[in-house]
């Protein structure tokens, strides 16, 4: 087996893994009867960047990239109807679905119908798969503010960060071996984000020390 080949499957098995977090959140959702405070964006989110990503598999013909996010997707689908079947704001739900479709089909009927020229379109594209890819990997950033204010990473999971990090370098080095600089280029900015992520673990513990008490 070819080097491309052992890095493209080893990238394959780690995103899997990576994707399957996910059903411990959806087990806790369903243990609990409810969504509490758990946020509907990270699986729109996932979601759309996994079918941009298959489309783009599809397009270029990388068949580790198809696959991965071909299932990347309809797992995130299937947590999004949990998350649906258990939130009890359904309403609002609804509304960021659609926000999310629109995100999500306006750049593939660009591809399929606008842009007549094959190889801009791909180009079009392959850069909106990296923007997007890069809001995935700093949506925990989102959480930076609480982090800072409570000296503390606990809103936040070092294993998920770390192994979103070790597939960010397997998918660049991937992407070098394949010659595809949108691959390089979501994934070398992904890691560079999730380094940045495992940094405030260091600075800061995963929960705030507390202040010695003086006993008088």
């Amino acid at each position: 087996m070819e080097f491309t080949e052992v890095v493209g499957w080893m990238a394959f098995t780690t995103s899997v893994i990576v994707q399957l977090v996910g059903i411990e959140v959806c087990m806790r959702i369903i243990k609990k009867g409810s969504t509490g405070d758990i946020s509907p964006i990270p699986f729109l989110t996932y979601f759309i960047v996994a079918c941009l990503w298959a489309k783009y598999g599809i397009i270029q013909n990388i068949t580790q990239v198809l696959v991965v996010n071909s299932f990347a997707s309809l797992l995130q689908f299937f947590y999004l109807v949990i998350f649906y079947t258990f939130t009890v704001r359904k309403s609002q739900f609804v509304k960021l679905f659609f926000v999310s479709s629109v995100i999500l089909f306006l750049p593939l009927i660009y591809v399929k119908y606008y842009q007549e020229d094959e190889a801009l379109a791909t180009a079009h594209f392959g850069s909106f798969c990296v923007l997007m890819s890069i809001i995935a990997y700093a949506a925990p950033l989102a959480s930076l503010k609480d982090v800072v204010r409570s000296r503390s990473t606990e809103c936040m999971s070092f294993p998920l960060v770390f192994a979103n990090f070790v597939v960010a370098i397997e998918w660049f080095v991937y992407g070098i071996t394949i010659k595809d600089v949108n691959v390089q280029c979501s994934n070398c900015l992904g890691a560079v984000l999730c380094f940045i992520q495992l940094g405030l673990f260091i600075k800061y513990p995963s929960k705030p020390k507390q202040m010695p008490t003086n006993i008088l």
